[in-house]
């Protein structure tokens, strides 16, 4: 009767392990994702310039992380070890606290550094630079014309190579503004100083780069906190999967079905032999 009531109380047993394994396939899936994202974020200069290589990097840890316990989820639930369950849980209990807190920490750093940008951008430690270094490229463009009307970007000014080539700052400024349509960091300019002035500029870089931190910041960390939510349930059917009273019958039944496959396997190969 006890045995019947616990029976009663678990979904069955068939049911955990298809469910354990079709979401280990698709967080298997996710993982894949993260780790593209990592590794593209890496090269992706508007946001390793402000928020460095770090994020990034643990974007595409966790994505390979997430690929590694999700297959352990997928062989644990074909197998019905306990031992091999637990290890699987442990680890998901650590790999879902570590994701919910990346998530929420990506979307604290993309709502403050994307206010920080906008509302003190020429006064923020770091900012500023910036901000610096595109006025100074600014005002020497200008100079040149004076003296050089043809000049339609500072790269075509004779000195520019030698007194701005080696700048990191002005090498990024130079990206963010040909691929974004940009002028100045943290005040519109009316021209472009990187490229020809086909058009007037409508946003400032800053601008630019705060939109694209934020963009990227909450899309990742809200993908990190959806991950963590399954995560979560992934850890629950792990559990019951564990705990369930004909997880132990149905482990031997496999046990014994591998065993009398190879048992009728083996002569096969010995006669092939």
């Amino acid at each position: 009767a006890q045995r019947d009531f616990a029976q009663m109380a678990y979904l069955p047993l068939g049911c955990l392990r298809w469910v354990l394994l079709l979401v280990n396939v698709f967080i298997m899936l996710t993982g894949i994702a993260l780790l593209g994202v990592g590794i593209f974020l890496t090269q992706y200069p508007p946001v390793t310039r402000i928020v460095g290589v770090t994020a990034p990097v643990a974007v595409a840890v966790v994505g390979a992380f997430v690929f590694f316990i999700s297959f352990c989820g997928c062989y644990g639930a074909k197998s019905l070890n306990r031992c091999f369950l637990f290890f699987y849980e442990t680890i998901l209990v650590v790999l879902t606290l570590a994701t919910i807190a990346c998530g929420a920490a990506l979307l604290k750093v993309a709502i403050d550094k994307g206010e920080l940008i906008r509302t003190e951008c020429q006064s923020a430690p770091g900012i500023k630079s910036y901000d610096k270094a595109y006025s100074d490229v600014y005002h020497y463009y200008l100079d040149c014309r004076r003296t050089t009307p043809s000049v339609q970007q500072v790269q075509d000014c004779p000195q520019y190579p030698s007194f701005f080539g080696n700048d990191t700052y002005i090498s990024f400024l130079e990206y963010i503004e040909n691929h974004f349509d940009c002028a100045g960091f943290c005040t519109l300019q009316s021209q472009y100083t990187f490229r020809s002035n086909v058009s007037a500029p409508t946003q400032s870089c800053s601008e630019v780069v705060a939109q694209t931190i934020h963009h990227a910041g909450t899309t990742a960390g809200a993908v990190f906190l959806a991950v963590g939510s399954v995560l979560l349930a992934l850890l629950t059917f792990s559990c019951c999967l564990c705990l369930h009273p004909d997880r132990a019958t149905r482990q031997d039944e496999l046990y014994l079905d591998s065993d009398h496959v190879r048992s009728h396997m083996l002569p096969k190969r010995r006669f092939q032999r």
